[in-house]
């Protein structure tokens, strides 16, 4: 299966018309069609079903897709990585994140090594911890953060100065007086929105302690954006890590920690063993004399 099969693919896929694709790709319909009838043939599968209007993919054509895109992207990174230009440092440095607070200490490396290295670019991913490690595993990602207990044997990692503290999200108006801090007996017989990672609410259930039963559990999430518009006042509440929330707005929600305090620590990973382009090991250096002592 050659690359340039899986960008016609992807091209007839995305546009969803042979034309558009064959326009694009600078190529006649005949051809982009033959072309893509050899690669269902070698495969010995259907990849679309060809409609009068528009094409569509078959189970087979998702998977190919989903599949081809993550090839295709691991091409262009791979390709970026290999250039050099006189010695300067070059390529693209991958970070996955979750809603942390953490990703605050990365801030600042961030800007001084580009800074000091203009052609190096960054990507940022946002996305959940398991899909983050899934990244990671597949050479998508080249590092990721993560908070809270994590299992991490796979992965080198550094220790973050910040700790990501556990609170309550809510409407404004439930608290027009808004508390220093929310105890677990605060929450009973309310409706309360959780984090899907079992790690973090196992966190949860011991500090709810005994009132766990009094409590409603309506709905869990992996990120907070759309679970918090579920909120509405007084009839739910998310409890989360105060980093998932920094980004909203003030005026319309609050957030309050918990009592007795619970944080999590924050870690930016990597995998072990893995082989890494310059601009990478670079970059990880930088991170470990900022906050290892050059360790």
């Amino acid at each position: 299966m050659e690359i340039r099969l899986l960008k016609y693919f992807i091209a007839v896929a995305e546009e969803e018309s042979f034309t558009k694709a064959a326009s694009i790709l600078n190529l006649t319909q005949p051809t982009l069609s033959r072309q893509l009838s050899d690669l269902e043939e070698e495969l010995g599968v259907q990849l679309f079903v060809r409609g009068k209007r528009k094409v569509t993919l078959t189970d087979e054509g998702l998977l190919l897709k989903k599949r081809a895109s993550e090839i295709l992207a691991l091409v262009e990174k791979t390709e970026e990585e290999v250039k050099t230009d006189q010695g300067r440092l070059q390529g693209t440095i991958a970070i996955g994140a979750g809603e942390t607070s953490g990703f605050n200490d990365l801030v600042p490396v961030i800007h001084r090594f580009h800074t000091e290295n203009p052609d190096v670019k960054f990507e940022i991913t946002s996305g959940a911890a398991d899909a983050m490690k899934e990244l990671l595993n597949e050479g998508l990602l080249d590092m990721a953060l993560f908070i809270g207990p994590a299992s991490l044997d796979a992965f080198s990692y550094i220790q973050l100065p910040t700790r990501d503290r556990l609170g309550i999200l809510a409407c404004k108006d439930s608290f027009p007086d808004k508390p220093e801090y929310i105890v677990n007996s605060d929450l009973c017989g309310k409706m309360i929105g959780v984090p899907a990672r079992k790690e973090v609410r196992d966190k949860i259930n011991e500090w709810l302690g005994k009132e766990q039963d009094k409590v409603q559990s309506f709905l869990s999430h992996n990120l907070v954006g759309n679970a918090a518009k579920l909120m509405n006042k007084d009839t739910l509440f998310l409890i989360t890590s105060q980093g998932s929330v920094d980004a909203y707005d003030p005026q319309k929600y609050l957030w309050i920690p918990v009592k007795p305090a619970v944080e999590f620590d924050c870690v930016i990973a990597w995998k072990k063993s893995t082989v890494m382009s310059g601009a990478v090991k670079t970059f990880i250096q930088e991170l470990k004399e900022t906050y290892q002592g050059g360790e």
